[in-house]
């Protein structure tokens, strides 16, 4: 019989008689130590023998399962991803990103669930740019609200893009 005694210690039981040895045995899972008392039953166990296999057994197979290859995982290399994030340019890389993921709210005639903020065009943007609000945004930063709104944030790659376009002068170019 398995029981529960106090935080990761196991009693595991082969009878159930007076007189009992006790034996520590700890067994590694997963990243918590657990600690198996066994208990065994010395007239139990001289009757009937196989529950002592039984019991031993059972240990053997935590232990095997404890110790598989999923505790030794090799931290996974990130994906290879060509992000060019070095001198974007307002027409050629920031506003491809803004049609796909902006104006459908803000912009020109889209702006009625959008506090009216517009952003299309580089006169409607440039001062969210120069204000960090962009950036707070794009970026869920605390204090702003995380744009795209309600849907998830966007990828490393397109803020990278948006906020190198922002820290070297977001230019009209």
């Amino acid at each position: 019989m398995l029981h529960a005694r106090g935080k990761n210690v196991f009693f595991l039981s082969a009878g159930g008689s007076k007189t009992q040895y006790c034996t520590p045995v700890f067994v590694p899972f997963g990243d918590s130590m657990i600690w198996f008392v066994l208990v065994i039953d010395e007239i139990y166990a001289m009757k009937k023998p196989l529950s002592l296999v039984i019991v031993i057994l059972t240990l053997a197979v935590i232990l095997i399962i404890s110790c598989n290859k999923s505790n030794n995982k090799q931290p996974t290399p990130a994906p290879t991803q060509n992000c060019d994030t070095i001198n974007m340019k307002y027409g050629t890389d920031i506003v491809p990103i803004l049609q796909n993921n902006c104006y459908g709210c803000h912009g020109i005639g889209n702006t009625a669930g959008s506090a009216g903020r517009l952003l299309e065009g580089y006169d409607n943007i440039k001062p969210y740019a120069e204000q960090g609000a962009l950036k707070g945004v794009i970026t869920h930063a605390s204090g702003y609200v995380g744009m795209p709104y309600l849907e998830p944030k966007l990828d490393t790659c397109t803020i990278n893009k948006i906020l190198d376009w922002i820290s070297h002068g977001n230019s009209n170019n």
